[in-house]
Order: C-alpha cells, then sequence, then structure tokens
C-alpha cells in the first residue's frame, strides 16, 4: 500500500500590539483605576480579533475546493456549502434546521462525523433566536475553563453544539487601514462574507501557530512622565484540513 504525504504550514509574521500612554497627572485625577479598566478593554478587543480572525479562516477553508494538501492526498478534500434556497430562509426556524441536516450530509460524505469530530456551528444572534423555535433546546449547564458553572440554553442540531457569537463575519474585508482583522493580521483573512450565515468547523479544519502569547505590562515612563498599558502577541492561522468545515450562505 502506498501513501501520499504532502505539508502544509503557516507563517507568523506580525506582532498585534495594543498601547495606552496615560499622563502622570491623569492618573491622579481619575475617580477610578483607569490603568485597570484600559487593561481589561485590551483584553476583549484582543479575544474579538482572535475570534474573528479564526471564524474568518474557517469560512475560508469552508470555500475551498480542494484540500491545502492537494488532490492525491486521500481522504483529503475541500470544504462543504449549503446554499439556502431563499433569503428569507435565514429567519426561519425550521428551514434553516433543514440547512444543517444538507451540509452535516455533505461532511458526512467526506468521512467527517460531526457528532465525533468536534464540530461547533457558529451563528450571529439573530440567527440563533431564530433557531430557538426549531425547539431543539434544552436547558442546562456550561462550565468555563476556570471551573465556573453558569446556567444557559444548550442549543444543538443535530447533536452538534450552536454557539451565538457577534464575531460571525458578515461584512467585506478587504485590508481597508481601520484596525480590522486584515488589516492588522494581513491580506490571507480578506474576504467577502456578507452571505455567510452560519460556519460548522472543527478545530481540525486550521493549522494555527503562535510565535508569543499573550503578554501584558504595566510601567511608568520617567522620560515622558506617562504610565503605559500595554498588550501585546503573534500569532496567526491558515486552512488545514478543509474537509472539516462548512458554511450556510445565502443564494
Amino acid at each position: 500500500m502506498k501513501s501520499a504525504f504532502s505539508k502544509n504550514s503557516v507563517t507568523i509574521d506580525r506582532s498585534i500590539i495594543a498601547r495606552a500612554a496615560l499622563p502622570e497627572l491623569d492618573t491622579f485625577q481619575t475617580a477610578f483605576d483607569a490603568r485597570k479598566q484600559i487593561a481589561l478593554e485590551h483584553g476583549k478587543k484582543i479575544a474579538k480579533l482572535k475570534d474573528q480572525s479564526f471564524l474568518i479562516m474557517g469560512a475560508k477553508t469552508a470555500g475551498l475546493s480542494v484540500s491545502p494538501y492537494g488532490t492525491p492526498m486521500p481522504n483529503f478534500t475541500g470544504g462543504s456549502i449549503q446554499t439556502l434556497a431563499a433569503a428569507g430562509d435565514a429567519q426561519d426556524a425550521a428551514k434553516l434546521y433543514d440547512a444543517f441536516g444538507g451540509l452535516f450530509t455533505k461532511m458526512e460524505n467526506k468521512d467527517v462525523l460531526p457528532t465525533d469530530d468536534d464540530v461547533v456551528i457558529f451563528v450571529r444572534p439573530d440567527v440563533f433566536y431564530t433557531l430557538l423555535d426549531a425547539e431543539q433546546v434544552i436547558n442546562g449547564n456550561y462550565v468555563t475553563s476556570d471551573g465556573t458553572s453558569i446556567q444557559g440554553h444548550i442549543f444543538k442540531a443535530f447533536g452538534v453544539p450552536v454557539v451565538s457569537t457577534n464575531n460571525l463575519p458578515n461584512w467585506v474585508e478587504n485590508g481597508t487601514v481601520d484596525g480590522s482583522v486584515s488589516d492588522l493580521m494581513g491580506a490571507d483573512y480578506n474576504g467577502d462574507f456578507t452571505k455567510l450565515v452560519a460556519l460548522a468547523m472543527s478545530p481540525k479544519a486550521l493549522l494555527a501557530g503562535a510565535n508569543i502569547q499573550l503578554e501584558t505590562d504595566a510601567y511608568f515612563d520617567k522620560l515622558s512622565k506617562c504610565y503605559f498599558v500595554d498588550a501585546w502577541l503573534a500569532y496567526a492561522s491558515t486552512s488545514d484540513r478543509a474537509e472539516y468545515a462548512g458554511a450556510i450562505y445565502l443564494p
């Protein structure tokens, strides 16, 4: 039996840095700890950037017609796309749920088992609350990474968890110099996502790496007489096993 091999790589070519400078006098005249609040906001913005960048890359991976490893690789195929019959179907719970069935059928035909391969569905809040009408919701507890138990809705479509997020792209990402994802991360994250309704993705779909894990610092600079609050990291992602990604689009 002959085994086919190929390779894939991810390039990390830039650092993401968040910095705020606070004149010393301002810190004395502020009723709350501005440095702490700024650090918290840095964390939120960096978390949002990472979520958006991975979801953008996931959507681009779902749209690949062939695997990044090339066609000779056995069981390495492209992503899966399910297109709704009409734009209004995005507001119809039953038709949305049926679209997930069609998408998962395509993925299973590529030997991907959504319930066994850690696939998660990402949708925006309006789609999530539309799906609640499909009567596949149960109440339960989420357990966060620090062990905190949170009461909430656990929604599953055909046994696959559905997550509501504002970070699923629905815009054109074109590298405009405005702090957008591709402006900060590079042209690999460009794309038109205006018709993206839902993304189904396993961690296997992406290849990701980090040269600098998230680091933070707060210090006083004697020369400028300012307090600086910094947060920085360096990471990137690219398509890996495209068959583990699928998306639902408007027509």
